[in-house]
Order: C-alpha cells, then structure tokens, then sequence
C-alpha cells in the first residue's frame, strides 16, 4: 500500500525544502534562505500553519489551490443527510497532524478509525482528494507556493521581532539558574 497524504519539511543550513506526497506542493519547493538558518521550532511552526490550512479547507469544503471542490451527487446528499463534500462526522477535519521524524517535519492525516466504516481517516482523506473511478476529486490537501512562501515569511519575520517580555523573562530565568548554584 502506498504511503498516505503527507506534506514533509526539512532544512538544512540555509536551504529549506518541502516535498508531497500523494499531494501537489506545487511540485516541490526550494527556498534558499539569506538571513537565517531555520531551526526545527521554525519548521514546527511553518508545519502548524499548513495543518491549519488544511484543517480549514476540510470543513469550508476548499480546495488547496482556493476554490471549492466539487459538489455532492444528489444521492449522496440523501444519503449524507447534508451537502457537505468533505465534512460528515467532523473526525476527517480533527485528523490532520504534525509529526517529527528525525530531521523532517511531516504534516498528514492521522489513522483515526470511523465507527461505522472499516476505512480510517487517512484512507478516507486520500480517496477524498484524489478521487476513485466513481468519485471526482476534492483536493483539500496541499499547499500552493504562494501559501508555503506567506508562511515561511511570517515566521521568517516572527524571528526577527524584539520581544523585550520574552527576553526579559529568559534574562531573568537565566540568573535565577546562575544565583541557585
């Protein structure tokens, strides 16, 4: 069986990469960064960010690119009791997670099982967004370059903000451990 949805980030010195699987990334992304070093928090947080997306676009019935997916046959609807493509027990939307594994940070679908249905939610969310020969697709999971570059920015940008609070806070912290010994 092949791997499920996953987005997976990684940086080492000054390049940053992301790569999909079983998901468009827009292709694969390269960011070779000037002023910093990212470091496995920065990654956590870009990674944070996508799950949110991704989070977001399950239950607006999104599609990574921004538009909306497909909509439901009629007897789906029936059969569903509502019209909502991507959104029936709201599992699907509390499944998407971040992991860490080794130097990566991997952004994908957790194996939650559904209470009526053999499938899991990572089953379930890979034959969402990619379709099956019944079943048009409904792409929610994924993230755009223009996504992925706004979000490397934003933390890029959170790095070099004085937080005085914060580092008054360490400062303090930092004696305290010097004055106990």
């Amino acid at each position: 069986m092949s791997k499920g949805l996953q987005i997976k980030l990684s940086a080492t010195g000054k390049l940053f990469k992301v790569k999909g699987n079983n998901v468009a990334v827009s292709d694969s992304f390269e960011k070779r960064l000037t002023d910093k070093t990212l470091l496995k928090k920065d990654l956590k947080e870009i990674a944070f960010l996508i799950k949110e997306k991704i989070t977001k676009n399950i239950i607006t019935a999104k599609t990574y690119k921004g538009g909306n997916v497909a909509r439901l046959k009629p007897s789906t609807i029936k059969r569903k009791g509502n019209s909502r493509p991507l959104f029936e027990t709201g599992k699907l939307s509390g499944s998407v997670i971040v992991t860490d594994s080794g130097n990566n940070v991997i952004v994908r679908m957790a194996k939650k099982k559904y209470a009526k249905k053999q499938a899991n939610t990572e089953e379930v969310a890979k034959y969402l967004n990619q379709g099956t020969p019944k079943m048009v697709a409904r792409p929610f999971f994924g993230i755009t370059k223009k996504d992925l570059t706004a979000f490397v920015n934003s933390v890029m940008k959170d790095f070099t903000k004085v937080r005085p609070s914060t580092f008054k806070q360490t400062v303090k912290s930092a004696n305290r451990f010097i004055n106990s010994r």
